[in-house]
């Protein structure tokens, strides 16, 4: 086998090293040329003779100079995530994909799994997908992307979760159309003893018409169909033949908000199709705490509370976010994914006290919110905003709260590290 690897970040780094161990002859390009860490005789140097197939990093864009060549070289390209699934031994498989609330599922499944077996959470989590191969886990839990999905052709999972879909990634994806397509890949290979997991609570993913026979939903509200919903304050389970069974009361749940109640639900359902005793789902599902950087309490200081958010990285996440607090001083801004953020402000007119704006996207966020009538400053870096959020907090006793609504790479590598520093400077108002 030699294969051509596309990027030296997370997933490249994953895949390099696999081949390395595996006698697969791996050859790595970087349009960046960041080769540190790669010997320089695996490094690419055009001769695409004998090259089998292609394996991308989820950011690389499909309408980059050398995904072009490949396809005219009629060179097979495939996703990280796909060429994981050439090697894994385990079938307990659960993917999870979504625009929003797939990394909390992904982060609860793999908790409840790990109570039952030893299981790895991999994927646009961080963790590349090749890295846990070696380990033989019993369980292997996914958090798929749109930029991997849209490059599989035989990745099965043995369970299937599509939390939400709205419009995300365009600059990637181009259409709307298009980013649904590649998310709906995640079920294409689905046998009849595998699930599909669907939040109903999406106007699109309720209505995906699948040919899978064990589908389930999950929402707060019942829409009468199987899987889970709330009613009198318990997340009731309703099997096929209309049975219903209380599960745990829903006020139990430690991480607060509809939304982390209705990602509590897809990973119940989740880990009680792979088997796992429906004591141990609810022991730890109480017991768990929420996912870094995702509406994150910091903490109080002289009155004023702060949240990290980091991972509102499009609208509708960080519409969830606002709609947790009554009056909030939002920093939002970040790099320009082609994001509408009108319809953000104009539902969430009564809950912004004011904007905080910052990054690429400022002079259309500026341009909407003068529109709309919300007060706004905007600032050079996150050192401003929080001080500037601060005042204005303290002015109008809210919250502060850091949820871009956009991506970080104009200004850092990735969320993390936006979150990190945002945290950083809120610690350091108290010293």
């Amino acid at each position: 086998m030699k294969i051509l690897i596309l990027g030296t970040g997370t997933t490249g780094k994953s895949i390099y090293k696999y081949a390395k161990n595996h006698n697969i002859k791996a050859y790595i390009l970087d349009e960046r040329e960041n080769y540190d860490g790669f010997e320089k005789e695996d490094i690419f140097s055009g001769d695409f003779t004998g090259i089998d197939f292609a394996v991308k990093s989820p950011g690389i864009k499909p309408e980059s100079k050398i995904i072009k060549t490949l396809e005219e070289k009629n060179i097979k390209i495939i996703s990280d995530i796909e060429f994981a699934s050439y090697f894994y031994k385990t079938k307990d498989i659960v993917a999870i994909t979504g625009t929003n609330g797939k990394t909390t599922i992904t982060t609860l499944v793999n908790e409840i799994l790990n109570k039952a077996g030893s299981s790895y959470a991999v994927g646009n989590i961080g963790v590349g997908v090749m890295d846990v191969i070696d380990l033989d886990p019993e369980y292997i839990v996914c958090e798929a992307s749109s930029f991997q999905l849209a490059y599989i052709d035989k990745f099965r999972p043995h369970v299937a979760v599509i939390t939400n879909i709205t419009s995300d990634h365009l600059d990637w994806h181009k259409t709307v159309e298009n980013y649904r397509t590649a998310k709906e890949n995640i079920y294409k290979n689905l046998g009849e003893n595998d699930y599909l997991i669907l939040g109903a609570s999406c106007d699109y993913v309720k209505t995906i018409n699948s040919s899978i026979k064990n589908t389930y939903y999950y929402s707060y509200d019942d829409h009468k169909r199987p899987g889970l919903f709330v009613r009198d304050g318990e997340i009731v389970y309703r099997n096929f033949g209309g049975k219903l069974e209380n599960i745990m009361k829903a006020q139990d749940i430690f991480i607060k908000g509809i939304h982390n109640i209705e990602n509590a639900m897809a990973a119940i359902l989740s880990a009680y199709f792979l088997g796992v005793n429906i004591k141990t789902i609810v022991e730890t599902i109480k017991n768990f705490k929420g996912v870094e950087h995702r509406i994150e309490f910091i903490k109080t200081i002289d009155g004023i509370s702060y949240y990290n958010d980091s991972k509102g990285t499009n609208p509708d996440s960080t519409d969830v976010a606002l709609k947790a607090f009554d009056k909030s001083i939002l920093i939002m801004g970040g790099y320009d994914k082609g994001s509408d953020f009108k319809n953000l402000l104009e539902k969430n007119k009564n809950r912004i006290v004011s904007l905080v704006v910052m990054g690429a996207t400022a002079d259309l966020i500026i341009k909407e919110a003068t529109e709309i009538g919300i007060s706004y400053i905007r600032v050079k870096d996150m050192e401003e905003a929080v001080n500037v959020a601060t005042k204005k907090a303290k002015e109008n006793l809210a919250t502060v709260l850091l949820s871009p609504a956009c991506a970080s790479w104009d200004m850092y590598p990735n969320y993390e590290e936006r979150g990190r520093h945002f945290k950083e400077i809120v610690l350091g108002l108290e010293r």
